[in-house]
């Protein structure tokens, strides 16, 4: 739903996303969908994704970043990040699947290939795959393999083939924002799996780390096993 987040996001304020797309999606017709029923999809789905309920600093956090981001590469996987960190399915499937196959050069996907973890997931990892019939698991891992091509994990239109995109300082800076505010002490943020299902090597991380550092947006030190991270403002969770 990115083309729905990009039209909407210049209009939502940080405080009352929620509130605000209701009004421009659902009252306004913003989107110009003819029917109630389509806005009101609509406008759920993003609430989801962007500015879930539950998490209302991460919803601020992920406005405030995304209006902030000029470059349209950056701003999808800000989407990325803020879907993973919201559905446990898109993180699971970041960790099981997609981590090791961004590893290996030119890896393709097709659908089959999701279904397939879908599988193995019902068996090991997770029992909700279980009452999922096919057209379910069919639709999921069409969507799925859909998300990786649009915020720019993949390209390709039958057969997706997985790739490492350039992940910007500012992306990573959000990412963390999502980690610190969840509760996790700052050693856990170079290794996080959030940024491995981004193709981020823990050096990556305190590389983009210790840039924002020299820019003075957070502090930021390493020592051994000892991180310390300070951010500007407050985090999100």
């Amino acid at each position: 739903m990115l083309d729905e987040l990009r039209a909407v996001l210049p209009l939502l304020g940080a405080d009352a996303p929620r509130e605000e797309a209701h009004r421009l999606i659902v009252d306004e017709d913003l989107l110009h969908h003819d029917s109630i029923t389509a806005r009101t999809w609509v406008y759920k789905k993003l609430g989801m994704r962007f500015y879930p309920r539950t998490a209302p600093r991460a919803a601020g956090a992920f406005i405030r970043a995304a209006q902030s981001e000029s470059d349209p590469s950056q701003l999808a996987l800000l989407a990325y990040e803020m879907i993973a960190w919201q559905d446990g399915l898109v993180f699971m499937l970041g960790k099981e699947w997609l981590l090791q196959r961004l590893r290996l050069p030119g890896y393709a996907a097709e659908t089959r290939d999701i279904l397939d973890e879908l599988e193995w997931l019902e068996n090991n990892r997770a029992d909700c795959v279980k009452a999922w019939n096919g057209a379910t698991r069919q639709s999921v891992a069409a969507h799925y393999l859909g998300l990786l091509r649009d915020c720019g994990l993949a390209t390709g239109s039958l057969r997706k083939e997985l790739r490492s995109p350039y992940v910007a300082p500012d992306t990573v800076l959000f990412g963390t924002r999502l980690i610190l505010g969840g509760g996790e002490g700052a050693a856990a943020v170079p290794e996080h799996e959030l940024f491995a299902i981004m193709g981020l090597s823990p050096t990556d991380v305190v590389d983009a780390l210790t840039e924002l550092h020299a820019e003075g947006r957070l502090v930021f030190r390493v020592q051994g096993s000892v991180v310390h991270i300070e951010l500007e403002e407050g985090d999100a969770g």
